[in-house]
């Protein structure tokens, strides 16, 4: 199974890299000032907490060059650098490789098979997520579906392999193994799990065979990776699970202490504690907040909102923590847990730590660095590294910092001298020459700037204000900082406010969207890096598919409108339970009690006659949302609601489908006089309810013959298997009506581009032989207006 490539370099070539002389271009590289020992052997670095073992890195002027760049795999595995390799997993899509680049210059020096790609889930791509570890001139690798190996560094040859599902009984978690090995006292360490619900479990280093096992977990493993520190004189192993927080004798395995964390969620599958003081522990481990552990104290020393919402671990400097509230670069007191500061810039991204200075790449690619004070962000240098969506912490030696992307390029940069980067501001859109834009000219201008702003409002009471084909938001209020979310902006986008300082405390925040005249959007605001919500002074509120919570809405002049609707006369809405087997599915539970409401038209219960159902996807939220069933016309209307995130578009979609074909049909059927033939039976659904409608429409084409389809969402490569779906089966007996929205979501980190997609699906349909009729709309994901779309195809496409 194994593959080995080995690649010779020319030493002089190697030298002249080493002494700084290559590549050329302006600015002294500091490379050659890079001590040996600068090294990131393991997942956080050398000391576990994030930060490099390096100083003198950054002079009082510099700045940051690509050094190399290049391709190489799909995954997440951040990089481990030391003896002069550069070391991670990747997949090219069929195999999964644990591979070694020379550090200096990007140049393949091998690469070792582990077995099959480990498909990517639920979005994600294919490969392993583990970080390796090099100690003593060889590599421990963890793959994703539990090949612990040992390596040697020179030509990734295997010296020994152990699997840990099939050794220890250890359950494969749904994105699979992800802890990374923590090499200590001849051990290689990793937070393994098992059938005898063990924690971790310690392998000789030279042999691979187990030495001990600690730790019990009814609750299991999943994400979490040992650590060495230092605590109250004692260098021991730092661990967590899904319960519990212990630390171990790395030699013996013996339990020195463990305390239950307390976490919540998905947050306490990925506990990564930081050290912040000689017995004191910070870790994230819920969704809302994070918390300072003192050993020697039962209770939480202190629990901070500002540290929350994010995947990235902290960090600690010099009594100040650092890390992410939401994608809010966020610093406390260690103290405390009481806010320092907030910076917008850089953006969401992966913090760690090198010769006083915070470094982070953000998910967008972009690499920045600033001093790590604890009085805000003042950026130093910036730089595009990557391209394409980052999903992996960045790693530093030798003077430069490594990392990837999530798609295949690996990069690394080094810090020059002299060299500094201008920080670009983003300056806030609108219309030229607006009456608008004179006012806030005229603002700039006035003696009292609050004074005109109020006059302003009270000739404005509400936004947006509306010139054109331009839509204005103003907000007033003592926030330091205001963003946006909007359809029209790209997928996680946050665009500032312009901020007119008022000079009573208040600022005036303004921006302004070009949209088209039809134009029917959501946007919501974020005061103070808060939760976003609804825009105050926009009395028309709604919600969407695309952000979370209440939104605001925007209705262009020419927009079509959207009728207030109500439960017609003489209709009414029922429910029954339907009991569905608890299954494990994809890693993640599916099953057991679902609630089905059922619409039945006005008149059913005083005829005989037999209905046509459609079966909406979404529908329970719709109809809580819309009240939608005024549209549905003379049919039952059979509304799910989705029990699992997974479940219509991910994967558990493939049950799911099952459940609707072999359970709900037969159980409509059987309470409900119904039509029970495909012309009698319609499945629809939006965004990833679509995906599921599309499918089941495809796969069960004698149970349906109609298939709505509003604004699709596809996760991953759903787009590809869905496309390759309609090909492999040209022709069925299915009508296909599909909708769409100009501003439906866009993602270019992963290349996602919802009406772009939509657009190919129906020209694939139609290619292959399908009835379709199709149409794109000048929309965003609101409730409101896809109700107000599925009733005019039901009205203007099914009932024709």
């Amino acid at each position: 199974m194994r593959q080995t490539q080995r690649f010779v370099v020319l030493p002089a070539l190697l030298l002249l890299i080493a002494a700084g002389f290559l590549p050329g271009g302006g600015g002294a590289s500091l490379l050659a000032a890079a001590e040996e020992e600068q090294v990131w052997p393991r997942w956080r670095g050398a000391a576990s907490d994030g930060t490099a073992q390096s100083g003198d890195v950054f002079p009082e002027r510099f700045g940051l060059r690509l050094r190399w760049k290049r391709e190489l795999g799909s995954g997440y595995s951040a990089i481990a650098v030391a003896e002069g390799h550069a070391v991670t997993l990747f997949s090219d899509g069929v195999l999964d490789y644990v591979g070694a680049l020379d550090a200096h210059t990007g140049e393949e020096r091998w690469r070792t098979t582990i077995g099959p790609t480990f498909p990517g889930r639920e979005g994600a791509v294919d490969g392993g997520c583990s970080t390796p570890a090099i100690d003593g001139g060889r590599v421990y690798a963890l793959g994703p579906r539990g090949d612990l190996m040992a390596l040697s560094l020179q030509d990734g040859s295997i010296v020994w392999r152990v699997n840990l599902a099939d050794e220890l009984g250890a359950p494969v978690p749904h994105w699979g193994f992800t802890s990374s090995p923590l090499v200590t006292a001849g051990r290689v360490i990793v937070v393994s799990g098992g059938d005898d619900q063990r924690i971790v479990t310690a392998f000789d280093s030279n042999s691979g065979k187990e030495v001990w096992a600690a730790g019990r977990d009814e609750t299991g493993v999943n994400y979490q990776s040992a650590a060495l520190l230092e605590l109250d004189g004692r260098s021991q192993v730092v661990a967590a699970s899904d319960t519990w927080l212990l630390g171990l004798d790395a030699q013996s395995g013996s339990v020195l202490w463990e305390r239950a964390h307390g976490g919540q969620g998905f947050y306490a599958r990925i506990v990564n504690p930081v050290q912040v003081d000689r017995n004191t522990l910070f870790f994230n481990h819920r969704p809302t907040e994070g918390t300072l552990l003192r050993l020697d104290e039962e209770e939480a020393a202190w629990t901070t909102p500002h540290l929350n919402r994010n995947y990235a671990t902290p960090l600690h400097r010099d009594g100040t923590v650092f890390g992410y509230a939401g994608h809010i670069l966020t610093a406390v007191d260690a103290r405390d847990g009481s806010l320092r500061w907030q910076s917008r810039r850089p953006g969401n991204g992966w913090p760690i730590l090198a010769d006083g200075h915070l470094l982070v790449l953000t998910k967008e690619g972009t690499l920045h660095v600033a001093p790590a004070s604890p009085d805000g962000w003042v950026e130093s240098a910036s730089i595009q590294m990557l391209e394409r969506l980052v999903w992996t912490p960045p790693s530093f030696a030798y003077g430069m910092v490594y990392g990837r992307d999530s798609f295949g390029e690996i990069a690394a940069v080094e810090v020059v001298a002299g060299g500094s980067d201008a920080v670009a501001q983003t300056a806030s859109p609108g219309a030229a020459d607006s009456r608008f834009q004179r006012w806030l000219a005229e603002l700039e201008q006035a003696e009292n700037r609050g004074a005109a702003a109020d006059r302003f409002l009270e000739e404005n009471p509400q936004t947006p204000i509306i010139e054109g084909n331009h839509a204005h938001i103003v907000y007033v209020g003592e926030e330091e900082d205001v963003a946006a979310r909007a359809d029209m902006l790209l997928v996680r986008e946050e665009r500032p406010l312009t901020r007119v300082d008022l000079g009573d405390g208040r600022g005036l925040f303004h921006t302004s969207f070009e949209l088209h005249p039809e134009a029917r959007v959501s946007y919501q605001l974020v005061r103070d890096y808060a939760r976003p919500g609804p825009d105050p002074r926009n009395p028309d509120k709604g919600r969407s598919f695309a952000m979370f919570g209440e939104v605001s809405r925007i209705l262009m002049p020419e927009a079509p409108p959207v009728p207030p609707t109500s439960l017609p006369e003489g209709a009414r809405i029922e429910s029954f339970t339907l009991e569905t087997e608890p299954l494990r599915v994809g890693g993640q539970q599916w099953g057991g009690e679902r609630e089905i409401r059922v619409y039945l038209p006005p008149g059913y219960d005083d005829s005989e006659r037999r209905y046509e159902a459609i079966y909406v996807h979404y529908g329970r939220s719709l109809a809580e949302l819309t009240d939608f069933e005024n549209g549905l016309g003379d049919r039952i209307g059979v509304l799910m609601q989705v029990t699992s995130s997974y479940e219509y578009a991910r994967t558990q979609r493939g049950v799911h489908g099952r459940m609707v074909a072999t359970q709900l049909v037969p159980e409509i059927d059987r309470r409900y006089r119904t039509i029970r033939e495909p012309q009698g039976r319609i499945i629809a659904g939006a965004d990833e309810g679509a995906y599921s409608s599309m499918e089941i429409g495809l796969r069960y084409p004698h149970l349906f013959g109609t298939v709505i389809s509003q604004s699709l969402k596809a996760i991953g490569k759903g787009d590809r298997q869905l496309l390759d779906t309609v090909e492999l089966l040209p022709g069925l007996p299915l009508t296909v009506h599909l909708d769409w929205g100009i501003y439906d979501p866009v993602d270019p980190r992963n290349g996602a581009d919802g009406a772009a997609f939509n657009r190919r699906l129906a020209a694939t349909l139609e290619q292959n032989g399908y009835t379709v009729t199709s149409r794109e709309w000048n929309d965003g994901l609101n409730a409101d207006a896809l109700s107000h779309r599925l009733h005019r195809i039901l009205a203007e496409e099914v009932d024709d």
